[in-house]
């Protein structure tokens, strides 16, 4: 965002329909909801897009970057519309300069795994020595975005690469998965 005037800003965000400081308390918003028609969506009680630098000054001449954030945990598209109001210069009361409407379809990942579960057995005689026991785990992306995954597992299972050789214990495993 640029200040192309010759007087110094105050902005200061909101989104059409909600409280300008309101907390983002998912949990309460979803327990509220047991017991209704599944088939209305519930109004949620907070925007689930938001600006960071929800207030700010912006001098002439100058250039400010923002970034928008959203995020839901069900699938669903949401619209929203986000409001800019302004200080110009030395007057009084904040006025309306600028909205946006933004839009998102927060989509359900699908991951296709090989197998949901991987078992080892092992008889060990006194004698016997322990050798590693390899066992293959194939992940495909079915959805149509970019998927991260992060593969965490309890000692005494180790994750490998693909030549069976175990990776640091200390390493986080991600892998982004394409369409």
């Amino acid at each position: 965002m640029t200040n192309r005037g010759r007087c110094t800003h105050q902005l200061y965000w909101s989104t059409e329909g909600f409280p300008t400081f309101c907390q983002r308390d998912r949990l309460r918003a979803i327990s509220n909801t047991k017991g209704t028609d599944s088939s209305q969506s519930p109004k949620p009680t907070c925007p689930v897009f938001k600006l960071r630098a929800l207030r700010t000054e912006l001098m002439p001449g100058k250039t400010l970057e923002m970034v928008l954030e959203g995020s839901s945990s069900t699938p669903q598209v949401v619209k929203e519309q986000l409001l800019c109001h302004a200080v110009v210069g030395s007057k009084a009361g904040k006025a309306p300069i600028m909205q946006m409407d933004v839009t998102c379809e927060f989509v359900d990942p699908v991951l296709q795994v090989s197998s949901r579960e991987i078992t080892f057995w092992v008889e060990k005689l006194p004698s016997d020595i322990l050798s590693l026991q390899h066992k293959p785990l194939s992940l495909k992306n079915l959805s149509s975005l970019l998927l991260s995954v992060v593969l965490a597992l309890d000692q005494p299972f180790l994750v490998c690469d693909a030549a069976r050789q175990p990776l640091p214990a200390d390493v986080q495993v991600s892998r982004t998965f394409p369409q």
